[in-house]
């Protein structure tokens, strides 16, 4: 057992003991296969990187990693947050953990029902004040809800570019309760009824959300919408932004100013970042 003491905020009717054994085992048990690493290939979106992972954590140079564990409350998807480097341990000295602050993040997002998942607490693993580990938990993610790549697919097949309307009101719609999602792609967003005239979207990976929307976090988050969520041809590209802007009260001439920010916002990324 991992020296040091816990603390944090678990929910009532949570398996505390079986948290916080967690909390001081994790990184042993995934290296030995124990509990197995939760990657985005399993929502069917990015490719397999698990051994990659493991190794980085056996290196210690792993940082973020998610996890299933059984408890007698049921299961729940631990996110573990280690701290790797002097920057994290600063931070988990003077500030949140990344783990506290997805937490409190996650019960915003519940009340204005934008969250995918419940969050069941947090809890740090700490010697002295200087943070070892936190771990945010979390109820599993409902397998029948599609993600929002899922459903736009599927609408474009079905009906053709008429479903970016469809997708650019539902981004307009997380927008008008001001909520930013700062990692914004097609598997982190869910559709809990995708049909019908407009769907609504719920969301995963909280760590990295805003509650006040800026007009730079708008245009961010529509670079991000066509970069990957959007299907790559212009006239697609033009047709989203069109919807969103008019779904979100955007003049016509400002909608065509909106367009040029973002097609410039989209290349530089694509030049400097050409990796997801």
């Amino acid at each position: 057992m991992s020296r040091g003491f816990v603390r944090g905020s678990i929910g009532i009717g949570e398996d505390l003991d079986g948290l916080v054994r967690a909390l001081e085992t994790v990184r042993d048990r995934v290296l030995s296969q124990e509990l197995p690493l939760l990657t985005h290939a399993d929502l069917g979106s990015a490719k397999d990187d698990r051994d990659g992972k493991r190794e980085a954590l056996r290196r210690g140079r792993l940082k973020r990693f998610v996890v299933r564990v059984h408890t007698e409350a049921g299961p729940r998807i631990i996110k573990v947050a280690e701290t790797v480097g002097f920057g994290n341990t600063v931070h988990g000295l003077l500030g949140r953990s990344i783990a506290q602050r997805e937490h409190l993040n996650q019960m915003r997002a519940e009340r204005l029902e934008l969250a995918a998942t419940k969050t069941a607490g947090y809890l740090e693993l700490r010697t002295g004040p200087l943070l070892k580990r936190a771990i945010q938990v979390q109820t599993e993610l409902d397998p029948t809800l599609p993600t929002w790549t899922d459903v736009l697919e599927t609408d474009l097949q079905m009906g053709g570019d008429e479903a970016l309307d469809r997708a650019a009101r539902a981004l307009a719609a997380t927008h008008a309760l001001g909520f930013f999602h700062g990692d914004l792609k097609g598997f982190h967003a869910f559709v809990p009824e995708p049909k019908g005239e407009t769907y609504g979207l719920v969301w995963l990976d909280l760590g990295r959300v805003a509650f006040r929307l800026t007009p730079r976090k708008r245009i961010i988050n529509l670079y991000q919408a066509l970069r990957f969520v959007v299907p790559r041809r212009p006239e697609a590209e033009e047709r989203f932004v069109h919807a969103y802007c008019q779904a979100s009260g955007i003049r016509a001439q400002a909608a065509e100013r909106t367009l040029r920010r973002v097609r410039r916002f989209l290349a530089y990324k694509l030049r400097t970042h050409p990796n997801p």
